[in-house]
């Protein structure tokens, strides 16, 4: 893989993983406004969005290891 495809990727692992982190914050402080089902939805939000880039980051990594056999 391309060094410049990589970083791309990992520039877009990075925005998800502060994406995901902001949606935290929101649902804590919609929780503080009693506002259970955004909060839920904002929670769900943030689950999936950490679930999907941890699914990426270790698909990045088995490509990686298959790159890495290619070139020996």
């Amino acid at each position: 893989m391309r060094k410049k495809t990589k970083e791309k990727i990992n520039h877009l692992i990075n925005i998800g993983i502060f994406c995901s982190i902001i949606m935290a914050i929101f649902s804590v402080i919609l929780l503080l406004q009693k506002r259970y089902f955004w909060a839920f939805l904002s929670m769900i939000g943030m689950i999936v969005g950490i679930a999907s880039f941890w699914n990426l980051k270790k698909e990045m990594k088995l490509i990686k290891e298959g790159d890495s056999y290619d070139n020996n």
